[in-house]
């Protein structure tokens, strides 16, 4: 206890009065404390230095690795810089697309609803059509069938070349008059009833001859079926047709 008293107060130390009225301390004697004191206060000093060593070498490649860093992230940078450059370029190129694309679509969609309109009105005019075909296809199938037909046919005028008679036709098929009109006919050479005509008043002449007879008969008359009363130069009258 005695020797930590005065290690205490020589640590402390005392101060003298000098000629100028000061008071100087006085430095007190080394202890084996204070040199073991000492060897570990250099020891550390030794070791903060060479800590310190070591930290500004991790220092010196922690700055590396920061500037290293830093030029990856710059040109990273860069380069995403230049990737938002082109995707800012291919947006106003898909905006411009998208705008011609919706012009596009709506002249697409007005093309559409034309035609539409012109298949609507194609199907219309396609029943149309097919209405008109069936029937159509009726009339023409009751033409085809075997007409049956009950015809009346009026003379206006005939003679020796030519006879002009007025028709009609009716169509027992179809319920209608089937045809109407007027039918002239151009008589080439003679018919039966001229040749027998013909051959008729041949020998009538030559009987006329052989009796006589020279004057013509003159026809005196008509009778209900439409045959001549004749009278003939010596007084007998007879029935004959016309010639």
């Amino acid at each position: 206890m005695f020797k930590k008293l005065l290690i205490l107060s020589l640590s402390l130390g005392f101060f003298l009065n000098n000629s100028f009225g000061q008071y100087i301390p006085i430095k007190p004697l080394p202890t084996k404390y204070d040199k073991k004191q000492d060897k570990a206060i250099n020891k550390n000093t030794d070791n903060i230095e060479k800590e310190a060593d070591q930290r500004k070498k991790h220092d010196n490649k922690l700055n590396e690795i920061i500037l290293t860093e830093k030029d990856d992230r710059i040109k990273g940078d860069d380069k995403l810089n230049d990737k938002i450059i082109n995707n800012k370029n291919n947006i106003a190129n898909n905006t411009d697309d998208i705008t011609i694309n919706k012009d596009n679509i709506t002249s697409n969609y007005n093309k559409n609803q034309t035609q539409d309109l012109n298949i609507k009105t194609n199907k219309n005019n396609i029943s149309s059509n097919s209405r008109k075909i069936d029937s159509l296809d009726n009339r023409i199938s009751e033409l085809e069938e075997t007409q049956f037909i009950v015809g009346v046919e009026g003379r206006v005028y005939d003679s020796k070349k030519l006879q002009v008679n007025i028709f009609a036709d009716y169509s027992t098929n179809r319920n209608k008059v089937d045809r109407t009109g007027v039918r002239f006919t151009y008589k080439f050479g003679q018919s039966y009833e001229e040749k027998l005509i013909t051959k008729q008043n041949k020998r009538l002449k030559q009987l006329e001859k052989r009796l006589g007879i020279k004057n013509e008969p003159e026809v005196v008359g008509k009778t209900k079926t439409g045959l001549n009363i004749v009278a003939e130069a010596n007084g007998v009258i007879r029935v004959d047709k016309e010639f």
